[in-house]
């Protein structure tokens, strides 16, 4: 695109900002009183939530989205690809790294986005990826990002980009943060470089799981705070131009107040002109995106990309007050209304039973809103509990609102709810670090109301003026739902390879695990477990364990629960992965009514040791409607034998309760 083409474009964009935006107009406020004769009420201001996401919609607006999803392998080719973006013209960018995990990223985008074709590219020059990513200067990414903007390479800069900017009349709605050595450095490129957003560098100790000092946070909060000035933006206030912090980095999410066992949330620190533990003035919404170069990307490409159609509410609360102020069936019609498809799960279904029972299928919502209590490692419902690896396998991925106490204590442990979640791939989330109390949540109609009104993530969820707290945001704060984007073809990437070129002859050339990844990769999962299937039946010896895994999360999304049974024994020493362990036994959930021998002897081989309770009980019940009590008791026993102390204790508590309960 020439330059001169590009401003023109992005003037009648964004100077615009609320022309294109795809949301539902707010409710009109209420009138003050009745005017005086003659005259007409005041117009009354947006709140700085819907301000703010009449500019996000706006600049997303203006961009068709590519027909392909693009696949790098290092940091070159990314950097590129990114800045061959433009305001009006954006194609994914995700990282494969050669682990499952990011596999299994690429392939969730890939069925949310639905694109063309799926590509891999290399920048002329670049070399090999892998684990030895190179550090990633904060002065490159912020090159990166004036070129996505039009600037030419041997010119660009931030001080350059934000003269642009101000010709355009733009203003960057946020700042994300960024260190050279936090691995999470390739969402800062996306995030500043989709949504206008200046780039700042900072330095924090410790893990996503850990605590932050008061003094770590002041210090962090004092070098974006300098930042901001530094750009002459407007950011003290809400309303004005900087709007949001995007914490890309792998710092701890958790601030450290001093009492045994009390935390509160950094990402509700960080944007207040405060210090220490003060409640503070809030000048920005702050979210956090975390995790190796693969994941992070995925987060951020998710998060601008993968359009909203449908949602599934979960209410495991009580009728009457105080819950039904969080009523899911009420946010839902508010959804629904907004022309998102909704599943609801309310009175009567709202038992762990139901909820299993709805695990037993790959999950396709981008939006997913729970209600239920509990701690970091369990979930109770009506009636019935549940524990984090009851959570479903994602068929897209998703944004997820979990009113719930300590969901998110520990963001990186997957035997958390919140862990779990984020595991599966939810690219958002808000959860609590702590005991938050209900009032702490916005009521989740409200939160969707706000949602559907085009506010964006961190705003829409967050109580208004609360006070410094316990509730965290997961994901880029400027996620909006939106409509999906129209799409163009030409990407520009010279020697871009489709990936599905030659399975044909990865087919007839017996090469069935490399043919079984680009299926499953390319989205084509119920391919994937027909061939694994008839694999097994005709040509077993055709099957690999990385194929059949490959296979056995490919029968779950396509809704062949049997099928994931008969692949498992199959794996081999794979059949020991946590990952997919979760996935047989949410698939063998629904199979257990009237078990075979083969669903109760996998089942007995493959009890998960992180919640070996629930599954033994869960096995126990079902052994007993197929063979006898009595047989189930000695089945446990002999599992017993299998366990560490602290899983028998876990057993023990399991087996205390009802026995007409177990499963349930």
């Amino acid at each position: 695109m020439k330059p001169s083409t590009l401003v023109a474009a992005v003037v009648v964009g964004v100077v615009g900002v609320g022309a294109g935006a795809q949301t539902q107009p707010p409710p009109a406020p209420p009138a003050p009183g009745p005017a005086a004769p003659g005259t007409q009420p005041a117009p009354q201001p947006l709140p700085p939530q819907l301000k703010l996401g009449q500019r996000v919609n706006g600049l997303r607006a203006l961009a068709k989205h590519g027909s392909a999803v693009v696949i790098v392998s290092d940091a070159a080719s990314y950097l590129e690809a990114i800045s061959r973006w433009r305001p009006d013209a954006r194609y994914p960018v995700l990282i494969d790294d050669g682990t499952p995990e990011a596999h299994e990223n690429i392939a969730r985008f890939v069925r949310g986005y639905g694109p063309a074709k799926v590509v891999r590219w290399k920048a002329e020059g670049a070399g090999e990826g892998g684990a030895a990513w190179p550090e990633v200067a904060v002065e490159d990414v912020q090159k990166v990002v004036a070129r996505s903007w039009g600037i030419p390479k041997e010119h660009a800069s931030e001080p350059l980009l934000v003269q642009l900017w101000d010709k355009l009349k733009f203003e960057p709605p946020g700042v994300v943060v960024m260190s050279p050595r936090d691995t999470a450095w390739p969402a800062a490129v996306a995030l500043a470089a989709a949504r206008g957003q200046l780039v700042i560098g900072a330095s924090v100790p410790g893990g996503v799981s850990g605590m932050i000092s008061t003094a770590d946070a002041d210090a962090l909060e004092k070098t974006i705070q300098e930042g901001a000035e530094a750009s002459g933006k407007a950011w003290r206030g809400m309303g004005d131009a900087i709007e949001t912090v995007t914490l890309c980095l792998n710092c701890p999410s958790k601030l450290d107040t001093g009492k045994p066992n009390e935390y509160y949330a950094l990402t509700d620190r960080i944007g207040r002109i405060s210090t220490g533990l003060e409640d503070g003035t809030r000048w920005a919404w702050t979210g956090q995106v975390f995790g190796n170069q693969q994941q992070s990307a995925y987060m951020a490409m998710c998060s601008l990309f993968i359009p909203t159609r449908k949602a599934w509410l979960f209410d495991g609360y009580p009728t009457g007050e105080p819950w039904s102020q969080w009523d899911c069936t009420k946010a839902g019609g508010i959804l629904k209304d907004a022309g998102v498809a909704v599943e609801v799960d309310d009175t009567p279904r709202q038992g762990a039973r139901e909820w299993k029972l709805r695990s037993a299928r790959a999950l396709s919502a981008e939006l997913v809103l729970v209600n239920s209590k509990g701690g970091s490692n369990f979930f109770d419902l009506e009636p019935g509990q549940c524990r984090p690896g009851h959570i479903p396998v994602l068929d897209v991925p998703s944004v997820v609102h979990f009113v719930h106490s300590w969901s998110a204590q520990f963001l990186t442990a997957r035997g958390t709810v919140a862990g779990r979640w984020i595991e599966r791939g939810a690219f958002g989330y808000y959860g609590s670090v702590n005991e938050p109390y209900l009032q702490a949540f916005l009521p989740t109609p409200a939160a969707a109301g706000r949602l559907v009104a085009g506010a964006p993530f961190a705003p829409a969820v967050r109580t208004d003026a609360a006070k410094l707290w316990k509730l965290a945001v997961v994901g880029d704060p400027l996620y909006v739902l939106g409509r999906e984007q129209p799409r163009f073809d030409d990407l520009g990437l010279e020697g871009a390879v489709d990936v599905s070129e030659g399975l044909r002859e990865l087919l007839t050339g017996g090469k069935f695990t490399e043919a079984l990844r680009v299926l499953t990769l390319t989205g084509k999962d119920q391919k994937a477990a027909q061939l694994a299937l008839s694999l097994l039946k005709d040509r077993p010896e055709g099957l690999e364990p990385r194929g059949v895994a490959y296979a056995v999360q490919a029968a779950l999304r396509s809704g062949n629960n049997a099928g994931v049974v008969k692949l498992y024994a199959n794996l081999g020493e794979l059949a020991k992965d946590p990952v997919l362990q979760d996935t047989l036994w949410l698939a063998a959930y629904p199979l257990l009514e009237a078990p075979e021998d083969d669903v109760l002897k996998v089942l007995y081989d493959n009890v998960r040791l992180d919640q070996p309770g629930a599954d033994a009980t869960t096995l126990a019940a079902a052994w007993s409607r197929k063979i006898s009590r009595a047989s189930a008791d000695a089945m446990l026993e002999s599992l017993r034998k299998r366990l560490n102390a602290e899983q028998q204790k876990d057993l023990d508590e399991w087996m205390k309760r009802p026995f007409q309960q177990w499963g349930r």
